[in-house]
């Protein structure tokens, strides 16, 4: 009878030490959770829940402020991107991502996304020092993240358009005419030719990385004149007029919209009608290079917005 009950209880023992392990094992994970509570995750052995893990990765998250765009929020100016910014899904939510180098101390890389719930914007970031990063560690991390609040049916929000590439109903004819002394006298620059030539410039540009027109030295100006004469001008400054005057015909245009909301004659009125009228001496620009940019606003706005992309 004793040797039965030492039986019957070595049996019970094993059973409960077995089930023991099985529960440590399904319970392998960390939980993690934001501070606001609406990003968790069961992160994997080795990680804390304060989203600290091994090997220098560290998960991070909150709720971001946001210009309204999500397009413009997922660019930032101090990182290296290294890779397109890409539309995925977060927990079946509409979201954008993107891998980047940048600086704290010593080189790192992150992956960010941006989620979008139907009302905020949630950032989520996992990053580790560049040594040591491992993107099949980041999209690890993707895949337990849960969003905590979220609407119905959400999808990504549209690029929000910049106020001066909205184009008004119609050219603002008397506004630009009570300038004409103040205009250049030489011929308009714009033309669907010109920006062809300035575009293919750019781009090679781009390719040897001489693209910062902003500050440029001697050899690049040699550099400048050799593609603007391969593509058809006599040298580099119809191309940097064709440049300066398509930003410069945007923002005059939308500062005429702006101008006409002002009431005549007020203080207001003088100090913006003496501020558009200096922009449009120094740069030299005529009214018919703005009648060209209003009747060609497609083709010039992808000009402007794929110089400034850089």
């Amino acid at each position: 009878m004793g040797i039965l009950s030492f039986g019957l209880f070595s049996c019970g023992s094993g059973s409960e030490d077995k089930a023991k392990n099985e529960e440590e094992q399904s319970t392998d994970h960390t939980e993690y959770s934001s501070k606001s509570g609406i990003v968790t995750a069961n992160l994997p052995d080795g990680w804390k829940n304060d989203g600290t893990g091994p090997d220098s990765f560290t998960l991070y998250s909150y709720i971001m402020d946001n210009t309204g765009d999500i397009h413009k929020d997922i660019i930032d100016d101090y990182a290296e991107l290294l890779d397109e910014v890409k539309e995925v899904k977060v927990d079946g939510l509409p979201a954008l991502t993107k891998k980047e180098k940048f600086q704290q101390n010593q080189e790192m890389i992150s992956r960010t996304w941006l989620v979008y719930n139907g009302t905020d914007i949630i950032c989520v970031v996992v990053q580790s020092e560049k040594e040591k990063w491992d993107d099949k560690v980041a999209s690890d991390i993707l895949k337990r993240i849960k969003i905590n609040k979220r609407g119905a049916n959400v999808s990504l929000p549209e690029p929000v358009e910049e106020k001066r590439f909205i184009r008004p109903e119609s050219f603002p004819e008397e506004l630009a005419e009570s300038f004409k002394e103040h205009y250049a006298n030489n011929s308009k620059t714009l033309s669907i030719e010109n920006l062809e030539k300035s575009t293919n410039i750019y781009l090679a540009l781009k390719e040897i990385g001489k693209e910062n027109l902003d500050n440029i030295d001697e050899a690049s100006k040699l550099v400048v004149d050799s593609l603007a004469k391969v593509n058809g001008f006599e040298d580099a400054k119809v191309f940097m007029n064709t440049i300066k005057i398509s930003f410069t015909a945007f923002s005059i245009i939308n500062a005429f919209t702006e101008l006409k909301k002002i009431e005549s004659g007020s203080e207001s009125y003088k100090m913006s009608y003496d501020m558009i009228k200096s922009i449009i001496i120094q740069t030299e620009i005529c009214k018919e290079d703005m009648q060209f940019v209003y009747n060609n606003w497609d083709i010039c706005k992808e000009f402007v917005k794929n110089i400034e992309a850089k």
